[in-house]
C-alpha cells in the first residue's frame, strides 16, 4: 500500500512540475531582449555645466516602422576631485532619476520629464574645500533617433575642481524593430 501511495504521490507531483514548466515557458525573456543594462564614466565635468554622459539611440527603420517605447533609469555617484589614492579633500553623493519615451512610426516622438528619485546628502571630507551642492538630469534630443542624458553638477568650496559621474543605466523597452542602444556621449 506505502509503494502505491508513494507512486501516486510521484506522479501527481511529476503532472503538476510539468505543468509548472508548460507555464513558466511563456514567461522566459532572452537575456538582452525588452532590457539593457550599461555602466558609463565621464570625468572632467566643468562646474554648474550641462555635460552629455550617456546617449540612447534608436534606428532610423525602412518605411514607418521605427515605433516603440522606453523607461530609462539611472543610478549615479557624483564626485568632486576624487581619485585614487588621492591625498586632498574629495565630496560624493549618490543620485537617482528617471524617464520614458514614445516613438511613433515616423520618428516622431515624446519624453517625460525626468523624475528625480532620490539626491542624498554630499559626504565631504573638507565641505569649505570641496562640496557637491545640487545634481540635475536633463533629457535632450539630438535627433529624432538619438536622445542625449546630461548632468549638471553644482559644486561648491573655496578649491572648485571638476566633476566625475558614474553611472549604471537601465532601460527598458519595447515595440522597436531594432532595439535602442546605450552609448557613451
Amino acid at each position: 500500500m506505502r509503494e502505491t501511495f508513494g507512486t501516486e504521490m510521484v506522479r501527481s507531483l511529476t503532472a503538476r512540475i510539468k505543468e509548472l514548466e508548460k507555464q513558466m515557458r511563456g514567461l522566459v525573456i532572452t537575456p538582452g531582449q525588452y532590457f539593457e543594462e550599461r555602466t558609463f564614466v565621464k570625468t572632467g565635468i566643468a562646474d554648474n555645466t550641462a555635460t552629455s554622459v550617456f546617449k540612447i539611440t534608436t534606428t532610423d527603420e525602412t518605411g514607418d516602422t521605427d515605433a516603440g517605447g522606453y523607461a530609462c533609469e539611472v543610478t549615479a555617484l557624483i564626485g568632486h576631485a576624487v581619485t585614487d589614492g588621492a591625498a586632498t579633500n574629495t565630496a560624493v553623493k549618490s543620485f537617482k532619476a528617471h524617464f520614458a519615451r514614445a516613438m511613433l512610426a515616423d520618428g516622431n516622438s515624446a519624453n517625460t520629464a525626468v523624475a528625480e528619485i532620490s539626491e542624498t546628502a554630499s559626504a565631504a571630507t573638507a565641505s569649505g574645500t570641496r562640496d557637491v551642492s545640487t545634481v540635475t538630469m536633463t533629457v535632450v534630443d539630438a535627433s529624432k533617433y538619438v536622445t542625449q542624458v546630461k548632468f549638471q553638477i553644482d559644486l561648491t568650496g573655496s578649491g572648485v575642481t571638476t566633476a566625475q559621474v558614474v553611472c549604471v543605466v537601465r532601460l527598458i523597452w519595447y515595440g522597436f524593430t531594432t532595439p535602442p542602444e546605450l552609448s557613451a556621449a
